[in-house]
């Protein structure tokens, strides 16, 4: 679900800057603490993305644009220029299925080339 991946995610980040790693019952707390938090939050939230071509364009506009909105709203995916329309749908789809149920998205573009991949 959901959370267990966030916990993963955490798990991976302590792995890479502090050398520590989470044992599988610590995972499971870190796990349960998540969905509880989540269970606070407003679910409606329509989640953004925003795809932009070059190497931390989208990134960097979507750092930006949540520290300006005091608010996490916007997640990034960058693409290399060489990237193919099969790529980005991928990645958006595996974006899609990690964030979970949803009704709406906003998908906020760079290109033209872009603006064709709803298809």
């Amino acid at each position: 679900n959901r959370e267990h991946h966030i916990a993963v995610e955490i798990n991976n980040l302590l792995q890479n800057s502090l050398d520590v790693t989470l044992g599988g019952m610590e995972l499971a707390f870190l796990t349960m603490n998540i969905k509880s938090h989540n269970r606070e939050v407003d679910i409606n939230r329509i989640p953004g993305i925003i795809l932009s071509h070059g190497y931390s364009t989208a990134s960097s506009i979507a750092d930006a644009a949540n520290k300006l909105l005091d608010c996490y709203i916007f997640d990034a995916i960058d693409m290399p220029l060489g990237v193919s329309s099969e790529e980005i749908v991928k990645k958006i789809k595996d974006y899609i299925n990690k964030k979970g149920n949803f009704n709406e998205i906003i998908l906020l573009v760079d290109m033209g080339s872009l603006e064709d991949i709803y298809k």
